[in-house]
């Protein structure tokens, strides 16, 4: 584990997961294998220049799912230029964009196969968003 990241402990972080996942909470605990416990917890979607937050209360995250752990502050805010909007209004772009995202997947997926190479990337056989 990284020597900085127990210094987060109680403040604001933005956590993104290996699924594509934006989360901002309070970081409340964090153990060698950086599972850690978020308290007022928001997941983020952003599509485009457009962003909506779901209120997600408190949140366990083991680390094997975490790709990065940042601090809040005013120079790390990606959503300063972009338009809050109602989530309503965004899950359709969302889905859509979620939905071609999964589709480029599988297609890369099936022109390694011709190639005779495994794929191991991502692809859920139960995938949602």
């Amino acid at each position: 584990m990284t020597q900085r990241l127990p210094e987060l402990v109680d403040y604001q972080v933005y956590v993104d997961t290996r699924d594509g996942k934006l989360y901002i909470g309070t970081l409340r605990s964090i153990d060698e294998n950086v599972n850690i416990i978020l308290e007022a917890v928001i997941q983020r979607l952003i599509v485009k220049n457009k962003f909506a937050d779901i209120p997600v209360g408190s949140l366990f995250l083991r680390g094997d799912s975490i790709c990065t752990i940042s601090y809040v502050s005013s120079q790390t805010d990606i959503t300063k230029k972009m338009e809050r909007v109602e989530l309503g209004d965004l899950i359709e772009d969302y889905t859509a964009e979620r939905t071609r995202e999964k589709q480029n997947e599988i297609r890369l997926a099936e022109h390694l196969a011709e190639k005779g190479l495994i794929y191991e990337g991502q692809i859920d056989p139960q995938w949602s968003i």
